[in-house]
């Protein structure tokens, strides 16, 4: 490093270099002390280049020329004689510190309203729409007053006791809406009593089991609670002990009667799940009538009767 080259450029076809030790010979042409020699019609630049003797130097004219302006040879020394060295880190001050972010202002929300409570209604399974079932019932009888004849005249009057009854049962779902079953009932003894011809009084006990075929239908649903309403008939057995009699008159022996009844209904039912339900109604029951082992006949016991009972499908 530190020469310098001397260059001459001849049109776009060539270029010679020379400067070395002696002229050299560059591919076609020869430059000799600076001068390009037997190169008529060409135009000749002379510029130095780096490598060159330091006695081959390009005059100012011929820099001029080349139209570059080149950077005298003396800086070129100095740059060469005591070279910087590179810098291989960039020097990075610490910047000056952030001041630390305020916090915004927060304006405090008020509270939302705590979403009311949901209160699931219960809902129960649909009932099967056909296939059989159990039933149990209780309930109470509020009597229909009797009254009666014997040989010696008619009673008049009667009354007639209310009591108390249980029974269950089997029944079958056609449908959605149709339904049967067949049920028994025990009635307990109520008491009986009345004034015969003579003015005497009778007093008795009257107790009766029946056994009923009954078709419902399910009038339509509202939520947990289907009405219906329903009738039945079958038969009913009434029984009675011994009737005593004022005034001295002979106790009469009991005796039981076989009779045809019948009965309408009306209630609703209680769902609880898809296969039990309570059921609760009211049932007026046509017994027939009663009688002792002698004479004395009473009329058709009739009943009122409050019930509750449970049925489970299958």
């Amino acid at each position: 490093m530190g020469k310098m080259f001397r260059a001459a450029v001849v049109g776009v076809t060539g270029f010679a270099v020379a400067g070395l030790s002696n002229a050299a010979d560059a591919t076609e042409y020869v430059i000799n002390g600076g001068t390009l020699a037997s190169l008529p019609n060409h135009k000749v630049t002379i510029i130095e280049i780096a490598g060159a003797d330091e006695s081959d130097r390009a005059t100012k004219e011929q820099l001029r020329r080349a139209g570059t302006g080149m950077v005298p040879d003396e800086n070129l020394k100095k740059s060469s004689a005591n070279p910087k060295p590179m810098k291989t880190a960039i020097e990075v001050k610490n910047p000056a510190p952030m001041p630390a972010p305020q916090p915004e202002a927060v304006t405090p929300k008020e509270p939302e309203p705590a979403p009311a409570a949901v209160v699931d209604k219960p809902v129960a399974m649909a009932a099967p729409l056909s296939g059989p079932y159990l039933r149990i019932d209780t309930g109470y009888g509020f009597s229909m007053d009797s009254d009666g004849t014997q040989s010696s005249g008619g009673l008049t009057n009667g009354s007639t006791g209310d009591a108390a009854f249980i029974g269950g049962g089997i029944g079958y779902r056609l449908n959605e809406s149709v339904r049967g079953d067949v049920t028994f009932s025990y009635r307990a003894d109520a008491g009986v009593s009345a004034t015969t011809a003579a003015g005497n009084t009778t007093s008795s006990e009257v107790n009766g089991l029946s056994v009923m075929a009954n078709g419902y239908w399910d009038i339509a649903k509202f939520d947990l609670f289907t009405p219906y309403v329903g009738a039945g008939a079958g038969y009913a057995r009434l029984s009675t002990p011994t009737q005593t009699t004022t005034g001295g008159i002979a106790n009469e022996g009991g005796a039981s009667s076989d009779n045809l009844a019948w009965a309408v209904m009306l209630g609703g039912s209680i769902a609880i799940n898809s296969e039990a339900a309570f059921d609760i109604g009211y049932r007026f029951i046509n017994l027939g009538e009663f009688k002792q082992a002698a004479t004395t006949t009473y009329d058709d016991l009739m009943v009122h009767e409050t019930r509750a009972g449970f049925r489970y499908s299958f």
